[in-house]
């Protein structure tokens, strides 16, 4: 069994989102948003080139200004998606920052105390765990997420949990 106490900050805010924003669900968003915003950047560009050739200046630069707006979303769209994430998630939390949560980790799943409540997690609650930026995460079905820091873990805690996150696919 591993017993483990935090109160959340702006640090797990911040590995919250990320780990939201790895999902399988957000990456294949971003790729297929990269992939569109591609072929509409190169469109939108190659008609600009034709405009200007023309002699339609005006409407080369609006098409220019779109291929622009194309490849910037192509540039930045992470970081977009990562700052709505980060607001939302804020709005989200705010009843419950501030507040004590423990878990506590078993054979039969994890017990979570927070200020909100008292509840049991079976394994079979949980679709996958990892690790990101020093933390080891576990993602619910309805994708809450149980964060922990490693660092604030003894290692025949880390051995324990590790044993036990094998009911769990990674």
């Amino acid at each position: 069994m591993v017993r483990y106490k935090t109160e959340p900050g702006e640090k797990e805010q911040k590995i919250l989102a990320e780990i939201s924003l790895n999902t399988p669900n957000n990456l294949k968003r971003r790729k297929v948003t990269s992939a569109v915003s591609a072929v509409l950047c190169v469109i939108y560009a190659a008609f600009a080139v034709w405009m200007f050739v023309r002699g339609f200046v005006d409407n080369g630069f609006l098409l220019l200004g779109f291929a622009v707006l194309f490849l910037l979303i192509i540039l930045f769209y992470k970081k977009f998606q990562l700052s709505i994430m980060q607001k939302v998630m804020k709005k989200k939390n705010n009843a419950v920052l501030g507040g004590t949560f423990e878990y506590v980790i078993d054979d039969d799943g994890v017990a979570i105390t927070s200020p909100l409540g008292t509840g049991k997690n079976n394994w079979s609650a949980f679709d996958r765990w990892g690790e990101q930026d020093g933390y080891i995460y576990l993602v619910r079905l309805d994708n809450n997420v149980v964060l922990m820091d490693k660092s604030r873990l003894t290692p025949d805690e880390l051995k324990e949990l590790e044993r036990l996150l094998g009911n769990v696919k990674k």
